[in-house]
C-alpha cells in the first residue's frame, strides 16, 4: 500500500493512503505545490474468476495528504501510469503510461481530461529500466519524451532513448525533435530555458572469438527548451563513473549525476563529473533517487528500504525498512516524503 512518511522519525508509516478498489500497486506519485494532495497511478492487475478475465488498475487518482482519503480517480490509462506530475500553479496534473506512449493532461480542480498526447511508441526509460524518460517544465506548458528505439548489438536486441519530442501541452503539438538522441536521462532547468541529457551508444566488438560490449560515445548533451536547438555536447571523459541520472540541483543551475554508489558534480564545460561523495556501502541499489527542493535532503529507496539523507555530505539521517518500494518524493514542507 501506498504511506508517508515523518522525516523526522523515519519508525513507521505516517498516514497509509486509501487503496482503490482493484489495483497492481502503486506506480507514481507527486505532491500537489501546496503539499495538501498527492497524486499517483495505480498499476493494472487482471483479475481472473473461472474463465473470466478482467482488468483493473491503470487509474490516476489524488488523495488527501493529511488524511489519506482518496479524493477523486481522473480517468485510466490502457498500461501502468508510471509518471505523473503537477505543473507549479497545482491546477494542472500530467500522467504518462510509457508502455504505450501515452501522456494524458487532467485539469485537477474538474477532474476533466484535457488532453492526450500519443508519442507515437513505447517512451524510453533508463536507470536499468526504472527512470521512465518523460518530464514537464515548472508552468505546464511543454512536456517531453524520449521514444523507445530497438538496436541490435551482437546477437541481442536491447530498446534504449531514441527521438526526443517537446509538446505543446495547451494544443497536444510537436513543438520540436530531436532524433536518435541515445539518451539515458535528462533534467528540465526550473527556469524551463534548458534541458541537460546523459546519452551512450553502445558498440561491440571481437575478442578471442567472442563478442565483447562496450560504451563508444558516452556524451551530456544541452537543448534551448524553446527553440530545440543544441546549444552543447560535451563528451564525459571519466571513464569509471557512469551516472543512471543526471539532475539539475533544485533552485540553481548546479548539475549532478548519480551511479549506485556515487554523487558527482557535473562541470559543463570540462565534460566532467567530479565525485562528491560515496553513498552508504550497504544499499547500493535503488530504484529512484530525489533531492529535496531547497537542495538540503536527498531520499532514495529500492525494494527493502528507503533512505533520507544530507545533500551536502551523503550522510544518512534515518534509514527505514520496507517491502516492495520503488518510488519516492518529498512533500513541499520537507517534513514528509
Amino acid at each position: 500500500y501506498p504511506f508517508l512518511i515523518a522525516i523526522g522519525s523515519l519508525a513507521a508509516a505516517d498516514v497509509e493512503l486509501e487503496k482503490t478498489a482493484n489495483y497492481g500497486g502503486f506506480n507514481s506519485f507527486a505532491f500537489s505545490p501546496d503539499g495538501q494532495t498527492v497524486a499517483g497511478g495505480t498499476g493494472i492487475a487482471t483479475i481472473t474468476i473461472g474463465a473470466a478475465k478482467s482488468k483493473h488498475g491503470g487509474e490516476v487518482v489524488l488523495w488527501d495528504a493529511k488524511a489519506g482519503k482518496l479524493l477523486k480517480t481522473f480517468g485510466k490509462h490502457a498500461e501502468n501510469p508510471d509518471w505523473v506530475a503537477f505543473d507549479e500553479s497545482g491546477a494542472l496534473l500530467a500522467s504518462a503510461s510509457p508502455a504505450n506512449g501515452m501522456v494524458k493532461l487532467w485539469d485537477v480542480k474538474s477532474g476533466a481530461a484535457l488532453r492526450t498526447i500519443d508519442v507515437g511508441g513505447k517512451i524510453a526509460d533508463g536507470n536499468n529500466g526504472l527512470d521512465d524518460l518523460v518530464d514537464m517544465t515548472a508552468d505546464g506548458s511543454t512536456v517531453f519524451t524520449v521514444r523507445s528505439i530497438e538496436e541490435k548489438i551482437g546477437e541481442r536486441t536491447v530498446e534504449r532513448g531514441g527521438e526526443l519530442t517537446a509538446w505543446d501541452a495547451k494544443t497536444g503539438a510537436k513543438r520540436w525533435t530531436a532524433p536518435d538522441t541515445a539518451l539515458q536521462s535528462f533534467t528540465v532547468a526550473d527556469d524551463g530555458k534548458s534541458l541537460v541529457g546523459y546519452a551512450y551508444r553502445v558498440g561491440s566488438y571481437e575478442l578471442n572469438g567472442g563478442l565483447r560490449h562496450k560504451d563508444v560515445t558516452r556524451h551530456v548533451v544541452v537543448w534551448d527548451v524553446d527553440s530545440g536547438v543544441e546549444v552543447a555536447r560535451l563528451e564525459v571523459t571519466n571513464d569509471r563513473f557512469r551516472p543512471r541520472i543526471v539532475r539539475f540541483v533544485p533552485g540553481s543551475d548546479r548539475l549532478i549525476g548519480v551511479d549506485s554508489t556515487t554523487v558527482a558534480n557535473l562541470d559543463l564545460e570540462a565534460g566532467k563529473f567530479t565525485p562528491l561523495y560515496k553513498l552508504s556501502a550497504d544499499r547500493r541499489s535503488w530504484s529512484e533517487f530525489r533531492i529535496s527542493t531547497d537542495g538540503t535532503k536527498f531520499a532514495r529507496c529500492w525494494n527493502n528500504f528507503i533512505e533520507i539523507g544530507d545533500f551536502k555530505t551523503g550522510e544518512a539521517i534515518g534509514v527505514m525498512p520496507v517491502s516492495f518500494l520503488f518510488r519516492v518524493t518529498f512533500a513541499p514542507d520537507l517534513k514528509r516524503a
